[in-house]
């Protein structure tokens, strides 16, 4: 950005709220924070669990306020499609591994490999994959690894709750399986591709991985990075000289420091992933991104935001006396808001304005008997804390809407 333009201006507002993305193959997840903090003009956002840049998918990413949501994400439950190659294994467990053996699996019967996959189907003890993200005395298994270290790693308790064989086909000397698997976190897709190979002695490894749900959060609600800079560009265009008469050139985006002070949270796995909770209502197809319909009645939503709002195609912004009856909602960069995102992905508890206040005061309340984590709402719906009870306290875990933001 040139010394003599103005910072532009954050996408969302201070509380933030998350976004769904639709990762595409060849990223990290951190690629990816780097992209969303240029897209949402702001430093403020960080992940939730992480993917394999192979993989593709649902990954959860938090902003401004709701950074400090994804600490307390409990992302139990996962899903994934994915295809597993019997008949050669790998370096990595997957594709982007050096080859270390080829066997032929042309007479591997469907019998046969339904027989082992239900051996590794409900609570099992998995040894997660060599090039995997868990830390051996402070350093990634991944870097000692590929270092030239030997990594030894200890079996771990997973629960794969479903592995089902949706195609086979026959390649020659591979066969190829689509399958699709739920599991907790902490499950290795690629240390199930190997294991099933082994056990068929002929070795296995994965090819493709696509990530189809975290927690309540699915690809129903997710968008590409592609779709996200469409919608920024909507709310915020680049600017443009206003001497030239030519068209404007690729969006210009500021420069943002891809190390600033966002929250990262990495699960111990580069499959990580979340928790079951209330259903969230899909959003709208991508070219026409999901808005609130129906705003808190208090504090200031994404898209009444009067700068990005007032630069929007023309569209009528605050000032404008009347909107016309057919206009078309403002689009959100948000997949959901940070009142929608707190009462999805926790129980709730119903307080009054005077409770509010007290929370908000740093007060605690009176517990009720709800065990672990939940949020605690105002009578206009809005999010004030996540509270959790000990003893005869029901006390902030961390205070949503502090005292100041959010009116």
């Amino acid at each position: 950005m040139g010394r003599n333009q103005p910072r532009r201006r954050p996408l969302v507002n201070e509380l933030g709220g998350l976004v769904i993305v639709d990762k595409e193959s060849g990223m990290t997840s951190h690629d990816v924070v780097a992209r969303g903090r240029k897209l949402l003009r702001t430093k403020k956002v960080g992940h939730a669990g992480t993917l394999d840049p192979m993989a593709t998918g649902v990954l959860v990413l938090g902003v401004e306020r709701a950074t400090k949501l994804l600490g307390q994400l409990i992302l139990t439950t996962k899903s994934y499609t994915a295809t597993i190659r019997l008949g050669q294994s790998t370096m990595t467990d997957d594709a982007d591994g050096e080859v270390t053996a080829t066997t032929s699996a042309a007479r591997v019967t469907d019998e046969v490999i339904a027989a082992e996959i239900a051996k590794l189907t409900g609570d099992i003890q998995q040894v997660p994959a060599t090039v995997s993200a868990i830390k051996i005395d402070g350093e990634r298994a991944y870097a000692r690894a590929r270092a030239g270290e030997e990594v030894v790693l200890a079996a771990r308790p997973v629960t794969v709750s479903r592995f089902d064989v949706l195609a086979r086909r026959d390649e020659g000397d591979f066969v190829d399986l689509d399958v699709e698997v739920d599991c907790s976190s902490g499950t290795y897709i690629r240390a199930l591709a190997r294991d099933l190979g082994a056990a068929l002695g002929v070795g296995g490894h994965l090819t493709a991985l696509r990530r189809t749900r975290v927690g309540p959060f699915t690809l129903e609600h997710a968008r590409t990075l592609e779709e996200l800079a469409t919608i920024a560009d909507v709310l915020d265009p680049p600017p443009t000289d206003p001497t030239s008469d030519a068209l404007p050139s690729a969006p210009a985006t500021p420069e943002v420091d891809a190390a600033g002070p966002a929250t990262f949270l990495d699960a111990g796995d580069p499959e990580s992933a979340g928790s079951d909770a209330r259903p969230i209502a899909p959003l709208v197809a991508s070219a026409t991104p999901e808005v609130d319909a129906a705003p808190r009645s208090t504090g200031t939503p994404e898209s009444a935001d009067s700068g990005p709002t007032a630069e929007a195609g023309g569209r009528a912004g605050a000032s404008s006396p009347v909107a016309p009856a057919h206009a078309e909602p403002t689009p959100s960069l948000l997949s959901l808001d940070i009142d929608t995102a707190v009462s999805t992905a926790f129980p709730t508890r119903d307080i009054t304005d005077v409770q509010a206040t007290d929370l908000r005061e740093g007060r605690w309340l009176d517990p009720i008997g709800i065990k672990g984590v939940y949020a605690a709402i105002d009578p206009t719906g809005r999010a004030i804390a996540l509270l959790q009870e000990s003893g005869k306290r029901a006390a902030s875990v961390m205070l949503v809407r502090p005292k100041g933001m959010g009116d």
